[in-house]
């Protein structure tokens, strides 16, 4: 094997999770008196909650009324990710592959704009090992 270390996405790659974080944003904001529709997914998608926060902010001033910070907000999305954790699922040729690197004594590391606990919490239920992973920035 020629390759010395593997570094892979999460979400999207490594874990299918796109429908789940997007039905969460999309509750979360609602409530927050702000529809995402689809043509706000066009730069909302693989963003990070906290920039996703502040283009609602922008849209939808009021909005900061529900969640008056990014944190805040960001808090509630962790919390909407886990109550819809089942709602994910691994990609199996990239979980394969994970396990063909270490298998082969090579390093692989883990990356992701999601906040680490979300990104520990969706390699672990679809069956990740998390001790394959010499790193998980997240």
């Amino acid at each position: 094997m020629r390759y010395k270390a593997l570094l892979i996405d999460v979400d999207g790659t490594a874990v299918i999770s796109e429908v789940r974080n997007q039905k969460v944003l999309e509750e979360l904001a609602l409530q927050g008196g702000f529809e995402i529709r689809d043509e706000h997914w066009e730069y909302l998608v693989g963003s990070g909650d906290e920039y996703i926060w502040e283009k609602i902010c922008e849209l939808e001033p009021d909005f900061a009324d529900t969640y008056p910070s990014a944190a805040e907000f960001e808090a509630a999305c962790i919390r909407g990710y886990a109550a819809h954790i089942n709602e994910i699922r691994a990609n199996i040729p990239v979980r394969d592959t994970v396990r063909m690197f270490r298998e082969n004594a090579r390093d692989v590391g883990a990356v992701s704009n999601s906040v680490h606990e979300v990104v520990e919490d969706n390699l672990s239920h679809t069956g990740y090992d998390m001790d394959d992973f010499a790193i998980v920035l997240g």
